[in-house]
């Protein structure tokens, strides 16, 4: 099955690679332009290097213009020549300079108070600073003040040198007038910037059978068939989807498996497994970001939306295997165009150092605190995976409405982030609604004690409303408030809600050796305490490391006792040749979920550590490997019928072509999905092409 899967991906990815550089090679070419353009703007603002007319010189206009304007305004920044920081009296020119400045007051320095001395000067730089010095003299000659007969004489044997450049500044001046004349009478907005961001990606799922998760295309709850070794078996039976209730087919679960078929009772069989639904895909996510500013400090993101990436989540049966930037929702093929986000940000005036956030749509705590994953936390260029990106214990808690604070102490290596999220926020019904639906209520303290040390410690506060209607399965993506997701959908089944319970539909069926099937009939109302600890230390100009740990205490605000004959229990004791004991049938309550009580706990974890290789092979390009546990509970054992840790690895090389382009081919695989060694590896292998503009 795996070398289909290869053969399949070898087909198609020559075809996504040779797209891919089709782009790459127009953009090669600018490539070194764009490079030195990019080293020397960091720089300066007035020494871009303009070796003809046809070059862009708008950097340098603006300047001559802010000469030019301080000149005749006789308010240049420098009237000492000490207030130059990178200047002093051991310098072979300082005389001069000084002579320049407290003479004349025609050399203003950099906006950072600095001269840059050492660094090489255009003719178009000197032209500039000379047109300041004459509009200076001529200024001084009008009031009737001194200036030295030299220093005229020198400006004259100037002004024949630079005689061209001189002329041409007014026509230049002139032009970049008209030009800003024209952005701003066809600016699109004085306060908002447009982004985008569009992501295409080649992907693909192997396994050879499904491992058991949430078959959101019907809203089944399904697990893969653990046969019990030396037994035959038999074709499944079909089952029509009954529409009161969302249920499908299930494979028979380990334990429920041996405890109907082990020693002493009849030898019937369950049916075979599905298979992972492994053909390559092509998607495609687009973004548009409207950032607006009325400030100049703050910003109001609007996002628009559109996107039709696969869940792997349905194709393979665990969640470990999404992508992080997936569909999202259960329909992953609409493309429509959605409201993505929908937030504002501002530094209060009257408080040093805090800055506000109100969330209204799709914010979570990763947009208002650092997740400290600075290479892999992004889902356009980070990690390809949803785990791989932050820690979900602490950054995937399910809100959508969002208060926050950041605050900046006055000592530089400590700052705070709060936040209270929520879901229902604009719902004003029952269980919804602030401080009335769930919500999750998270500090993050941050210490840097270093330039390239980074290290958080969090803690968060969850509460999870339960269904209104008994039988509404919590997938249901209509039941606002009802949804019990503790793990952010990265982890196990029972990660993600160790208090539902379950209902066996056939039990007749199932005691002639059919695949059992279930369905999700109540989830308890949750509360969690959650603990993270993040860090990232750029150990050298080329490498980083970094990673987190995090601890969810799940407790049980709600609980029941259904009776055998709602569970299926009686029904299908009455089926089966030999009767139930009392202890097979606590056994198979135990394994339906349906013994839970309120203040039942659960401990659920997760933790990675994440390495990243800079400009290894090509300048810009990062060489990622992500590994580690996704959220499990390791004393969990309903339906999937094992402890066992489900371990993840990832790695990748993101290779920028240009500064607008970014090609991400990788691949990560989850071993022991849903806690169980019994089910297949899962891997995925994606080749993730980004563009911005």
């Amino acid at each position: 099955m795996m070398s289909k899967i290869l053969w399949q991906a070898l087909k198609v990815a020559p075809a996504m690679l040779g797209v891919s550089l089709l782009f790459a090679n127009s953009s090669i070419a600018a490539e070194t332009k764009s490079k030195i353009a990019r080293e020397t703007r960091n720089d300066n603002l007035l020494a871009q290097t303009v070796n003809n007319s046809q070059g862009d010189s708008t950097p340098i206009l603006e300047q001559i213009q802010r000469y030019n304007q301080d000149a005749q305004n006789g308010q240049g920044q420098i009237v000492n020549v000490f207030q130059l920081t990178d200047v002093s009296p051991g310098d072979w020119a300082f005389e001069a300079l000084r002579s320049l400045v407290e003479r004349y007051g025609c050399i203003v320095g950099y906006p950072d108070r600095t001269f840059r001395g050492n660094r090489a000067l255009t003719r178009w730089e000197f032209a500039a600073g000379l047109n300041a010095c004459l509009n200076q003299i001529e200024r001084l000659i009008a009031s009737s003040e001194a200036v030295l007969r030299e220093d005229i004489d020198r400006l004259r044997r100037l002004l024949e040198e630079f005689q061209a450049e001189l002329a041409a500044l007014g026509v230049r001046v002139d032009d970049l007038e008209g030009r800003v004349a024209f952005l701003e009478d066809h600016q699109f907005s004085t306060t908002t910037k447009l982004r985008g961001e569009v992501i295409a990606s080649f992907n693909i799922a192997g396994g050879d059978s499904a491992s058991g998760g949430t078959d959101n295309t019907t809203g089944v709850f399904q697990y893969r068939d653990n046969t019990l070794p030396g037994r035959p078996r038999v074709n499944s039976v079909a089952r029509e989807t009954e529409p009161e209730f969302v249920r499908g087919a299930v494979r028979s679960i380990n334990n429920i498996d041996r405890i109907l078929f082990g020693p002493g009772r009849p030898n019937v069989v369950s049916a075979a497994p599905d298979d992972v639904q492994d053909r390559a895909v092509l998607s495609q996510r687009t973004r548009l970001n409207l950032d607006t500013s009325f400030t100049g400090r703050d910003r109001l993101r609007t996002r628009l939306e559109a996107k039709n990436v696969t869940r792997f989540d349905i194709a393979t049966g665990v969640d470990t295997a999404r992508l992080g930037y997936d569909a999202g929702s259960s329909d992953a093929s609409d493309n429509d165009i959605k409201l993505g986000k929908l937030w504002y940000r501002s530094p209060l005036p009257f408080v040093d150092g805090l800055t506000i956030h109100l969330g209204l749509q799709d914010v979570d705590f990763d947009d208002i605190s650092n997740p400290m994953n600075p290479f892999f936390e992004s889902s356009g260029t980070g990690a390809l995976s949803r785990f791989g990106r932050f820690n979900p214990a602490i950054y995937r808690t399910g809100g959508s409405q969002s208060l926050g604070i950041n605050w900046q102490t006055p000592l530089d290596w400590f700052s705070v982030d709060v936040a209270y999220l929520t879901e229902g926020a604009a719902d004003p019904s029952s269980k919804d609604g602030i401080g009335n639906g769930d919500y999750t209520a998270t500090i993050q303290l941050n210490f840097e004690p270093t330039e390239n040390l980074e290290l958080s410690v969090s803690y968060g506060r969850s509460f999870y409303n339960a269904p209104e209607t008994e039988g509404r399965s919590y997938r249901d993506e209509d039941s606002i408030g009802a949804v019990v997701n503790l793990s952010g959908s990265t982890g196990t089944q029972d990660a993600k809600n160790p208090f539902a319970y379950y209902q066996i539909v056939n039990p007749g069926a199932v005691a002639a050796g059919a695949p059992a099937e279930y369905d999700i009939r109540e989830t308890f109302a949750a509360s969690a305490d959650r603990v993270g600890l993040q860090a990232s230390w750029r150990a050298t100009e080329r490498f980083n490391v970094g990673g987190w740990f995090g601890w969810v205490n799940a407790i049980a605000e709600g609980g029941g006792r259904p009776s055998d004959a709602f569970l299926g229990i009686d029904a299908l004791n009455n089926a089966l040749a030999v009767p139930l004991t009392p202890g097979e049938r606590n056994a198979i309550r135990n394994e339906l979920g349906a013994n839970r009580r309120r203040g039942d706990t659960e401990s659920i974890y997760n933790g990675a550590i994440h390495f990243a290789f800079l400009d290894l092979g090509i300048e810009g390009s990062v060489l990622g490997l992500i590994t580690g546990v996704a959220p499990y509970t390791p004393d969990r054992r309903t339906l999937t019928g094992s402890d066992d840790v489900p371990i993840f690895v990832e790695g990748q090389y993101r290779i920028p072509i240009g500064t607008r382009f970014v090609i991400t081919p990788g691949a990560y695989a989850v071993f022991n999905p849903n806690q169980n060694s019994d089910n297949d590896t899962v891997v995925v292998g994606s080749i993730r092409t980004t563009f911005k503009f």
